[in-house]
C-alpha cells in the first residue's frame, strides 16, 4: 500500500511526458515561425569588418567616448555617438534604419549592447566588431584622427 503513491506519481510524469513530446512533435504545435523581415545581427572578425566596410553603402558607427577617440583615433568614415552620452538613444534613433549599420567600440562591450539596441529600434542589418577597435590596432590597421 506504501507504494501506491509512488507508482501513480510515475504514471502521472510518465503521461505528462508524453504529453510534452507530442506537442514538440508538432502534432500540435500552435507555435509560430519568425517572421521573415528579422534582423541581421553578426559578430565580424577584424577581416571580415574590414572587407565588409569598402562598398559600404551603410553606417559606420563608433560609440566610444571622446577620450577613447582622441587618444587612438577612428576607422575612416565613422561617425561617432558616445554610447554613455544623455542623447545617446535619440541618435541612435535618428539614424536611417533602413541601412546596414556597423558598430565597434574599444574591445566589443558596448557595442555588443548597441547592437541589442539597434536591433530593437528596427534596423535590418547590424554587424559588430569582435574585439573591437583593441583588435583593428592588432591587426594594424589605418585609423585616422578624430575631429
Amino acid at each position: 500500500m506504501r507504494l501506491l503513491p509512488f507508482i501513480a506519481a510515475f504514471l502521472l510524469l510518465i503521461g505528462c511526458n508524453n504529453q510534452a513530446n507530442t506537442s514538440s512533435t508538432g502534432t500540435n504545435d500552435t507555435t509560430t515561425a519568425a517572421p521573415s523581415s528579422a534582423a541581421i545581427h553578426e559578430v565580424l572578425s577584424v577581416n571580415d569588418f574590414q572587407q565588409k566596410i569598402k562598398g559600404l553603402d551603410g553606417i559606420l558607427l563608433d560609440v566610444r567616448t571622446p577620450e577613447e577617440l582622441l587618444e587612438t583615433g577612428k576607422i575612416e568614415s565613422a561617425i561617432s555617438i558616445d554610447y554613455n552620452g544623455a542623447d545617446f538613444q535619440q541618435k541612435i534613433a535618428a539614424l536611417n534604419k533602413e541601412k546596414p549599420i556597423m558598430v565597434y567600440c574599444k574591445s566589443g562591450g558596448r557595442s555588443g549592447k548597441t547592437a541589442v539596441i539597434l536591433k530593437k529600434e528596427g534596423f535590418k542589418e547590424i554587424y559588430d566588431l569582435d574585439g573591437g577597435i583593441q583588435a583593428w590596432k592588432a591587426a594594424n590597421l589605418p585609423l585616422s584622427q578624430f575631429k
